[in-house]
C-alpha cells in the first residue's frame, strides 16, 4: 500500500517500526472508509465516476482518460490476466468473497490493504456493517472472469513465478533497508518469458504494489521502503541515490534476508530477547519490542536513543545485562544503506 507519511518530529519514539506499521494500517483504513459504498459497475453520475477513476491504479499509469464504459471494458478485457497476479493477501479475500457468495467481512486488521488493492483495480465495492466493518462485494461483471481465470492453466505457475519475485524482493529490502524493483521486473520478465510464462509488466507492478509499501521517486518510478525505514524521503531527496545494482548478495544473506533477519545478526538479538523476556511491561510485546530495537540499532541509532526508547518497555529499571546485550545489537547490526552512526567507530 502507499507508504503513509506525517510531519512527525524527527524523535525515534515517532518513527519506530511499531509506531510506523500502526500509522500506516490507520491510514490504510480511514482511506476505506471514506471510500464511497458504489463501485465502477453501479449506476454512477458523472462526479462518483471521477472519483473511483482518481482513486484507481490507472490513474497512476497515465492512462488515458475516457468514458464510463471505455474504462468498464478495460477492467474486463485485463482481468483474465489480472487474476494471476493479485498479491496474496487480495487472492485470500477474493476466494473469501467466493466462498462467501462473493461477499465478504473484512474483520482481520491484516486484510485492509488488500481491500483497498482491489478497490484500486476497481473489481468491486465496499459497504459498512452497523461497526463500520467493511464488507466486500465483488462486481457481478467481474464473477466469471475471476473464476475462468482461477482455472486456467497459466494460474499456478504465474502464482508461483509471483512468489519467487515478491520472496526476492522482500529479501533485498531487508538487505538494503529499500528497493528499487523496476530493474528487478524487467529482469523477472525477461527470465519467465524464456519459461513461457508472458507477465505484462503494468499489472506486475501491481501486484508489488499490494505486496509492499510503496512510494514514488520524482520521476514516477516505484521505491519500496523497508516498514521500519523511518525516513525513506530523505533517501529519495538524497542528490545520489544509493546504488547496489551490482552488488553481490550471498545465498545465505538472501535466505537471511527472506527471513527477516541475517545469519550475523541472530546470536545478539536472541541474546536481547532473553535479557528482556522477564523485564517487560504487561501491556508490551517482546517481540515487536525487540524489532523496534534492532531496526534502531540498522540505522545508526546511538547507545542513548536506544536505551531510552528500552526503558519505555520495561517494567524495571534497565540491568547492566540488558545495557551490554542492546550494545552488542548495536554494534552487531548490518547497517541499511544510507545509514550511518555518528557514534560508529
Amino acid at each position: 500500500m502507499i507508504r503513509y507519511s506525517d510531519c512527525a518530529s524527527g524523535a525515534w519514539e515517532d518513527h519506530l517500526k511499531s509506531v510506523i506499521e500502526e500509522k500506516q494500517m490507520n491510514a490504510c483504513r480511514d482511506r476505506v472508509l471514506s471510500w464511497g459504498t458504489r463501485g465502477l459497475f453501479d449506476d454512477l453520475g458523472p462526479v462518483e465516476y471521477a472519483m473511483i477513476r482518481q482513486r484507481s491504479y490507472d490513474i497512476r499509469e497515465r492512462a488515458l482518460a475516457g468514458g464510463i464504459e471505455e474504462l468498464r471494458a478495460k477492467v474486463l478485457s485485463r482481468a483474465p490476466d489480472e487474476v494471476m497476479c493479485l498479491g496474496r493477501g487480495e487472492d485470500e479475500l477474493i476466494k473469501k468473497a467466493i466462498a462467501g457468495g462473493w461477499s465478504a467481512a473484512v474483520d482481520e486488521w491484516e486484510q485492509m490493504p488488500a481491500l483497498e488493492s482491489l478497490l484500486r483495480r476497481m473489481w468491486c465495492s465496499v459497504s459498512f456493517s452497523n461497526d463500520d466493518t467493511p464488507v466486500m462485494t465483488v462486481a457481478p461483471e467481474m464473477r466469471k472472469i475471476i473464476l475462468e481465470g482461477m482455472k486456467n492453466e497459466r494460474y499456478l505457475p504465474s502464482r508461483d513465478a509471483l512468489f519467487r519475485l515478491g520472496a526476492m524482493l522482500h529479501s533485498i529490502r531487508y538487505i538494503y533497508g529499500f528497493v528499487f524493483p523496476c530493474p528487478l521486473v524487467d529482469q523477472f520478465a525477461a527470465e519467465s518469458k524464456k519459461k513461457g510464462i508472458v507477465f505484462d509488466k503494468k499489472l506486475t507492478e501491481r501486484f508489488i504494489m499490494a505486496e509492499f509499501d510503496y512510494m514514488y521517486t520524482g520521476d514516477g518510478q516505484l521505491f519500496l521502503p523497508h516498514p521500519a525505514l523511518a525516513h525513506p524521503e530523505k533517501i529519495l531527496a538524497a542528490d545520489g541515490i544509493p546504488g547496489f545494482a551490482s552488488a553481490e548478495i550471498s545465498f545465505e544473506n538472501m535466505l537471511g534476508g527472506m527471513g527477516g533477519i541475517l545469519p550475523e545478526e541472530v546470536p545478539s538479538v536472541t541474546c536481547l530477547k532473553g535479557v528482556l523476556a522477564g523485564g517487560i511491561r504487561p501491556e508490551s510485546d517482546l517481540n515487536e519490542a525487540v524489532d523496534d530495537l534492532r531496526f534502531m540499532a540498522k540505522q545508526g541509532a546511538g547507545l542513548k536513543d536506544m536505551t531510552r526508547i528500552m526503558k519505555s518497555f520495561l517494567a524495571v529499571m534497565p540491568s547492566g545485562r540488558m545495557i551490554d546485550a542492546l550494545e552488542r545489537v548495536r554494534q552487531e547490526a548490518v547497517l541499511w544503506t544510507g545509514c550511518l552512526s555518528s557514534v560508529r567507530n
